[in-house]
């Protein structure tokens, strides 16, 4: 960057890093600058634009792409650390409210600011407390990101308004929705937008929060003034979307209720439940989990009770909630238990309000990965080599390779004869081996597995439990034999194919390893006699290492049979065991067919004679 700065000659790249640079600087201070300076920096941005195209020290292309560079940048360190324009002074929220005619008093910054918004108190002529919600140029930009944050994360989100006029609007017209409802809200007084386009809200509160933590539990008739708010919110058709107690003021015995920046009308179901949940929640923080419970059974029954359960959790609570219940200490999983208690029922799984799981991140990593090394893998391959390859290949020996790759669905059965606790003939098992490879281009292969094992022995009169319990022991098997087999080789530079004397695992159980691992060389057999077919020979037992990290690999990806994902793990194993690539491709490519691709053709037929026969 610093040499294209200084450069005079033509532009070595279409970006002009000089363009962005003052773009860049220009945007990140326009909003500290007075108007006429913002209107300079603007002329000199187009000035030196057409300026750096003429003299040739960019294109036109270069320059376009220098502004828009310059334009992000500045966007982004006005996102991090925001600008003044997101902060309006006192003074220009007084000016602003002299505009829309509010009289007031004096001004001071309210204690609790929420990100994008700021928010003024200060009282009327008659002393009732006044609340100025100010919604800066920030505020469009931190209301997108969160909306777009909550639409990837999370199953249920408000749509993004589009200006911040709508957001001041979408505000007072839910408020003024629920005050003509008849439910004790903030009072709209007015809302417009100021000479620097700042839209604004004024509210009439009552001046009394509800109680800090240091003063809780609150008195019983607070309680019932909170639920009767946001009970009767949702009779009119709206649900708040971040309850907390911060959002109540009392006004006698009444709960009057604010901040309505994320509230919906015509909540679906979902949105409903969470706004329930939240009202809970902060029932507990302010009276307990006792009477809570007390209260939402008078007011809910056991059936609303019921189906609010699966939502006491993290991702139903707003921003401001989920902070107050970790500064309580409250553990959801207390509450959530003692609701089900006083609903009467077992306590069910939570509700899948995300989209994003740990699990599904896991996944995409790894699907990334597999993607890398299959693209990785293939970009280097001359094909027309990869095809003299297999033109040259001994074809007697690829015969071989085809009845050899074969040979592991016998050692399965074996494997899973091992695992089951009654005498099951030993050639319907081989059959349900070759069954399994049909299945498997539907499912990914543990999955189905299990699922065919499980159907298998039923039907030979084992009950569910025990045939779920086998096609768990035999994948298990498999996965610490493949486990034991790598921990051999780093060890010790060998496969270890004994169990240690001292072991307490059982005879099944050990014969069930035995015969995995029997299972195994023969697939890394089977590879090797590829790789001879195609005058390439790697030691066994590096081919043997090579299958157990590429099983164990793809047994990670939501694939079905670890199609692609496969392929590309083998061609990287071969290569980096000295392979080269177009004969890796070539042999993976021959070995997958042989192993994977070719036996589901017979294997249809077995599953189909399986089912006419009553095994399936």
């Amino acid at each position: 960057m610093w040499s294209a700065l200084l450069s005079v000659d033509p532009p070595p790249e279409s970006t002009s890093v000089r363009l962005a640079v003052v773009v860049a600087t220009t945007v990140v201070a326009s909003p500290h600058l007075t108007r006429p300076f913002r209107r300079f920096s603007r002329w000199l941005v187009v000035v030196g634009s057409v300026s750096l195209v003429v003299l040739g020290a960019t294109t036109p292309t270069g320059a376009a792409i220098g502004v828009l560079c310059g334009t992000i940048s500045a966007a982004l360190v006005h996102l991090v650390v925001g600008t003044a324009a997101g902060m309006p002074s006192l003074r220009d929220v007084a000016d602003a409210l002299d505009d829309l005619g509010v009289e007031a008093g004096a001004l001071h910054e309210s204690a609790r600011q929420v990100p994008g918004v700021f928010a003024a108190e200060t009282n009327d002529p008659d002393g009732r407390p006044l609340l100025v919600r100010v919604y800066g140029r920030d505020a469009w930009g931190t209301q997108l990101l969160a909306t777009g944050w909550r639409s990837i994360w999370y199953r249920e989100s408000p749509a993004p308004t589009l200006t911040r006029l709508q957001q001041a609007e979408h505000q007072a017209f839910v408020a003024l929705l629920a005050e003509r409802a008849g439910v004790p809200v903030d009072h709209v007084v007015s809302a417009g937008v100021d000479a620097g386009d700042d839209a604004l809200v004024v509210l009439r509160r009552p001046d009394t929060p509800l109680p800090g933590p240091d003063d809780r539990p609150v008195r019983h008739e607070v309680l019932v003034g909170v639920w009767d708010t946001v009970l009767g919110l949702h009779e009119a058709g709206i649900a708040h979307g971040d309850l907390a107690p911060g959002r109540f003021h009392l006004e006698g015995s009444r709960a009057v209720l604010g901040g309505f920046e994320h509230a919906v009308v015509s909540p679906t179901g979902d949105q409903r439940r969470c706004d329930q949940a939240q009202l809970l929640v902060t029932s507990v923080l302010l009276g307990g989990i006792d009477e809570t419970m007390a209260m939402a059974g008078q007011r809910l029954g056991s059936e609303g009770l019921a189906t609010l359960v699966p939502y006491l959790q993290v991702p139903a609570l707003g921003r401001s909630l989920r902070d107050e219940v970790r500064a309580a200490g409250v553990d959801l999983d207390d509450v959530r238990a003692a609701a089900a208690a006083a609903a009467g029922i077992d306590e069910p799984a939570p509700a899948q309000l995300r989209r994003v799981s740990r699990s599904a991140l896991i996944q995409a990593v790894l699907l990334s990965a597999g993607a890398y090394l299959l693209i990785s893998s293939l970009s280097g391959i001359d094909f027309a080599q990869v095809w003299e390859e297999v033109q040259d290949a001994v074809w007697a020996l690829l015969a071989v390779a085809l009845v050899l790759g074969q040979s592991p669905r016998f050692a399965q059965a074996e494997s899973t004869r091992g695992a089951c606790p009654r005498t099951v003939a030993y050639g319907p098992l081989v059959l349900l081996q070759f069954a399994i490879t049909f299945i498997n281009l539907v499912l990914p292969s543990t999955a189905a597995r299990v699922a065919t094992n499980v159907r298998f022995f039923q039907r030979q009169g084992i009950p569910a439990a025990s045939a779920m319990s086998i096609g768990v022991i035999d994948s298990f098997g498999g996965f610490v034999a493949q486990v034991l087999i790598l921990a051999a080789a780093l060890l010790f530079g060998e496969v270890a194919l004994s169990a240690p004397p001292d072991s307490d695992v059982g005879e099944g159980n050990l014969l069930t390893l035995l015969v995995v691992l029997a299972a195994e060389l023969l697939l890394a057999a089977t590879l090797a006699v590829v790789l001879e077919a195609l005058h390439t020979r790697v030691p066994l037992g590096t081919l043997l290492v090579v299958n157990v990290c590429v099983s164990l690999f793809a047994g990670l990806m939501p694939v079905p049979g670890g199609i692609g994902v496969t392929e590309g793990a083998l061609i990287f194993g071969l290569t980096a065991a000295g392979v080269d690539e177009a004969t890796a491709f070539a042999a993976t490519m021959c070995y997958r067919l042989i192993t994977f691709y070719m036996p589901p053709l017979w294997g249809a037929g077995v599953f189909r004679r399986m089912e006419r026969s009553g095994l399936l």
